[in-house]
């Protein structure tokens, strides 16, 4: 159930990362040739592999060299 009061580009953000982890997890399901009743498994390791993309995505944002303006 949802809070009435999580802010829409909260929810944004939630569904997003949702969808990839079901990507994921579909992608997993097809590389070991569709094997019935290890959708949990697939679902767990696709949110560790998002969360780690995502992780990485974050480092190299945050990494990145913003040139100083100068006022000259």
């Amino acid at each position: 159930m949802f809070e009435e009061n999580i802010p829409v580009s909260e929810l944004a953000l939630h569904c997003e990362y949702e969808k990839q982890v079901a990507a994921q997890a579909y992608l997993y399901y097809l590389e070991e040739g569709r094997p019935a009743g290890r959708d949990r498994e697939h679902w767990l390791r696709a949110e560790n592999a998002v969360r780690e993309r995502n992780l990485s995505r974050n480092d190299a944002v945050e990494r990145r060299v913003v040139p100083s303006r100068s006022d000259d």
